[in-house]
Formats: structure tokens, sequence, C-alpha cells
């Protein structure tokens, strides 16, 4: 019981300090629910030409499809091995829309102690910092509210508006991670960068 409380508490205090974030008057960050579900499949399907080429997709997915993965995340973020951030455009103070979303996941919590970072942003919105700024916000969280040590991002060599965002907080670049994705039938390398805590 106690614990159950202790969790709660701690997602009672992150959902406080999103709220507050907004970048400029109309654009919020909050945690995944599952009750976006839909929210979330058209941002997908609306983005899908644009992200094919730099994420993995999935042949006929679904507004199920969608649902049973958030419901699936939902889960993982409760043992705090996964946490995804929406970002949305709002009008007149409600939500209207996903443009965008910043992914922490593969948390090790027990021997590296790190975890890797994603986003994504609707091809409509790119070019306005909306992603360095919630970053800005993100990262902090990363290291302080769950003790990660070790940020990793992996980013695909040709996407240059990606590497600029990273190279803004000082990631460093390890090396390539061969053959490291499997994107439009090819395996694709990436390179891999990392942010240490407190460096």
């Amino acid at each position: 019981m106690q614990e159950k409380n202790i969790i709660s508490e701690f997602f009672f205090e992150i959902n406080l300090y999103l709220e507050k974030l907004k970048y400029g008057e109309n654009v919020s960050i909050t945690l995944i629910n599952p009750l976006f579900s839909n929210y979330y499949y058209d941002f997908l399907k609306t983005n899908m030409p644009f992200f094919k080429n730099s994420i993995p997709t999935v042949d006929g997915f679904n507004s199920g499809h969608v649902l049973k993965s958030l419901l699936k995340e939902e889960e993982e973020m409760l043992e705090f091995k996964f946490f995804r951030f929406l970002i949305f455009e709002e009008i007149d103070g409600k939500k209207t829309r996903i443009i965008g979303d910043i992914v922490l996941f593969d948390i090790d919590n027990i021997n590296f102690i790190s975890a890797n970072i994603g986003y994504k942003l609707d091809k409509d919105f790119e070019g306005r910092g909306i992603i360095t700024f919630f970053l800005s916000k993100i990262i902090p969280f990363a290291f302080e509210s769950l003790g990660i040590h070790r940020l990793i991002a992996e980013i695909l060599p040709e996407n240059d508006k990606s590497l600029k965002i990273i190279n803004k907080f000082k990631f460093l670049c390890e090396g390539i991670s061969r053959k490291n994705l499997q994107i439009a039938n090819k395996w694709r390398d990436h390179l891999r960068f990392s942010l240490i805590r407190n460096s």
C-alpha cells in the first residue's frame, strides 16, 4: 500500500509540473494516456509519409493497434520502464491535436541506470523550437526525478534537424550503431550519442 501511495504521489507531482509547461500560449505537454489514442493515431497517420524514412512503421496499422500500444506503454510507465510525453496544440485552453512526442525508453534502473531518448514532431510545426524547449525540461526530469545516469540518443546520419537539436544539449557522439534499426525494410546505421548526468 505504501509503495502504491509513493507511486501515486510521484505521478501527481509530474502532472502538476507538466501542467505548468507551455510553449507560447497554445502548445502543452502531458504524460501518455490511452484516452488520447485517437489523437495519437491521427498524428501518426497524418505524418506517416514524413516519418516513414526515419522510424519503423507497421503496415495496415489502425486505431486499435495504437490503443493497444498505449495501454502497454502505460503499464511500463507505472513500472518506470517507459515514459511517453505527448505534445498538444491547444485552442482556448482545450487540447485539439497531438503535434509531437518525446519518449524515454529502454530505461534500465538496475545496472546501467540509463535510458534512450527520442522525439517526433508534426511536419507543419518544425523549425519553431518546440522540441528544443520541451527537451530542456524532460532531460532534467530524466536525470533528477528518475535518477538516470546516462541518456542515449541514436539518430540517422542524414537527419540534420535532429542532429542539430541533440547537439544543443551537448550530447557527445560515441560512434556508429551498425545495422541498428530496420526502417523501410532496410537495416540502418545510426549515430550514437550520450549525455552523462552532471557532465
